[in-house]
């Protein structure tokens, strides 16, 4: 992958709800001082990644599209995804019988 879709994936990739996970697995598992204080961390972080994410994402791809069309217009980001299969029969068959 080209440098911009690394950087793109760095940054849009895990979210912050893995610092509530691992906040919330320490706090269940380990009595702690201070605990209160490592759980509004978490949460505060979680909060800011999505407000960062969310503000950022649209003027991110738009970048990430102009720069990928523009510089690297043969990239094997542009393989065009077909659309998966449906296991239409599948379900039909099993709900009616």
């Amino acid at each position: 992958m080209k440098w911009g879709t690394v950087a793109f994936l760095g940054w849009f990739g895990p979210r912050g709800i893995a610092s509530l996970l691992y906040a919330l697995l320490l706090l269940e598992g380990i009595t702690i001082p201070g605990a209160n204080a490592v759980l509004s961390v978490a949460m505060t972080t979680v909060f800011l990644s999505i407000f960062a994410h969310g503000i950022t994402a649209c003027p991110a791809t738009l970048a990430l599209a102009r720069y990928l069309g523009r510089a690297h217009p043969t990239a094997a980001e542009h393989v065009e995804v077909k659309e998966m299969p449906v296991r239409i029969r599948y379900i039909s068959e099993r709900s009616t019988g």
